[in-house]
């Protein structure tokens, strides 16, 4: 791949010799593809990016000019600080960017791919209610664990978390992490961490499960009762405002807008709800 800048993390230098046919020429028909690589008995799942023209005209100039920094790069960056902090982030092994003249083309990242693992939503679709409790409250721990590290996600809707593991472990682990990093303003951006998972309520699992997730979260970081109502109001704020865009964006298609009924007929959570349940007294 000619004018490619590459990125390893610790113990995959071995990869962009063995990946030059792919970072020649990254093969993706349209602009966006995901692949499922196999070198030397290690698993890879490569997200292949390549820039429309009219975006690859000023966007990555301005990153260049400004020292901001590709998406795939960014990311790759993001879960090696994740995972040096001991969050459950997946392994990131490779970041690649080309340029044509002088302008980035397209990009990629190729992680490890953890053999026995579904996305949270999928299971939540087919999970009972008590099943869905006991993963949202799993959830809202895990979550936990990843603010108190002073990291945010800026995208943690359920698809982006995977549960299980080999040998049929149960634990969690975060990807899709571009958006994320360290946050310079904790209170607003853990809520819209917050709001993000909450806008799948009582669309894609019931309130009981909503409230293991909050009581698991301020259980674990042992929030009181002021510190913790003032998050749950941010949470509300940030979550209605999320909401009506994406019901506004849906309106024009009839069955999607009333897929988000459920969710808008849901009130803001209460602290008062949460010290009773075992989620949170567990967690604490």
């Amino acid at each position: 791949m000619s004018k490619a800048q590459v990125w390893r993390a610790p113990g995959f230098e071995w990869l962009p010799g063995e990946f030059d046919a792919l970072l020649a020429e990254f093969g993706i028909e349209g602009e966006v593809a995901n692949v499922f690589v196999t070198l030397r008995e290690t698993r890879f799942y490569v997200k292949l990016r390549r820039l429309r023209p009219s975006s690859s005209r000023w966007r990555p100039q301005r990153w260049r000019w400004l020292g901001f920094t590709p998406y795939r790069k960014r990311e790759f960056d993001v879960l090696l600080e994740l995972r040096a902090a001991g969050v459950p982030a997946v392994q990131p092994a490779v970041a690649a960017a080309s340029f044509r003249g002088g302008v980035l083309y397209q990009e990629l990242l190729a992680t490890v791919v953890i053999e026995g693992v579904r996305d949270l939503r999928a299971i939540l679709e087919e999970a009972s209610v008590e099943r869905a409790d006991a993963l949202c409250a799993q959830a809202g721990a895990t979550v936990a664990g990843l603010h108190r590290t002073g990291f945010r996600h800026r995208d943690l809707f359920p698809r982006n978390i995977l549960v299980g593991g080999p040998e049929g472990a149960e634990s969690m682990t975060f990807l899709d992490c571009r958006k994320g990093g360290k946050s310079w303003r904790p209170g607003r951006n853990f809520a819209y961490d917050l709001a993000c998972f909450d806008l799948w309520s009582g669309v894609l699992y019931p309130s009981s499960a909503r409230l293991n997730f909050f009581a698991a979260y301020v259980g674990a970081l042992g929030l009181e009762q002021g510190n913790a109502a003032a998050l749950l109001a941010k949470v509300a704020r940030q979550r209605a405002s999320l909401l009506q865009h994406r019901t506004h964006r849906k309106r024009a298609v009839h069955k999607e807008h009333q897929q988000w009924a459920p969710a808008v007929d849901m009130p803001p959570v209460r602290w008062e709800e949460l010290t009773s349940l075992e989620a949170y007294t567990t967690a604490r």
